[in-house]
């Protein structure tokens, strides 16, 4: 019996950016970086690779920006920055291990803040950055794909700071799975979505953001980024 499982979520951003990449590209962060950016860190016996301070991730990634507000009880747990342009940030209100990159589901699911930081403009290139469009249209283009294959997220349209955000809050089962059988029955359920914030500035760095805190709060900390 062949069944086909389609899970309508919103394309975030236009580069794979799932945890699994996630995962895989800090592994390759440290075997495929070069020679000289993986001497310094290697030679560096005081880093923690997988739990950074945020001056370690800034001395990697300068496009790496901190929020300077966070909700009450939360603080910074880890930083990491790879390629070097990937910059992650874990945010919560309860102790982390160092393996939390491979857990960060679960954290974000217990109330955690993730914020990912990509340099697009220097990971994929010049000629090739010029090609996507502008930050704006980046946006828009995301609003426009979820509003087609899942308006159930109520996705919004917000300005970060004056720069145009893509934004979902938190909801228990907007998320959309179905299942169809070859007989032609379907049988579709809701998931839980998390709460998000994506916007691109026009230096070429793209911000992601998730949680499942009410929007609200979310904006707050992406507004204080810096």
């Amino acid at each position: 019996m062949k069944t086909r499982l389609l899970i309508l979520i919103p394309i975030i951003i236009g580069l794979a950016m799932s945890f699994p990449f996630l995962l895989e590209q800090s592994r390759l962060f440290y075997s495929n970086s070069n020679d000289t950016f993986r001497y310094d860190i290697e030679s560096n016996s005081e880093i923690n690779r997988s739990c950074m301070t945020l001056d370690q991730s800034k001395d990697i990634a300068p496009f790496f920006k901190v929020p300077a507000y966070l909700p009450e009880g939360y603080s910074i747990k880890c930083s990491m920055s790879g390629m070097p342009y990937e910059s992650y940030i874990l945010i919560h209100n309860k102790d982390v291990s160092d393996k939390w990159i491979g857990k960060m589901h679960m954290y974000i699911e217990d109330g955690a803040i993730f914020i990912l930081q990509t340099d697009e403009r220097n990971l994929v290139g010049e000629e090739k950055f010029e090609t996507l469009g502008t930050a704006e249209q980046r946006i828009q283009e995301t609003y426009d794909d979820v509003m087609e294959n899942n308006p159930s997220l109520n996705p919004q349209l917000i300005r970060i700071n004056g720069m145009l955000a893509y934004a979902v809050d938190s909801c228990p089962d907007c998320g959309i799975q179905i299942v169809d059988f070859p007989d032609g029955t379907s049988i579709q359920t809701s998931t839980s979505t998390e709460t998000k914030i994506k916007f691109n500035d026009e230096s070429g760095v793209s911000y992601m953001l998730k949680t499942t805190l009410p929007l609200d709060e979310l904006i707050l900390v992406t507004e204080s980024l810096q």
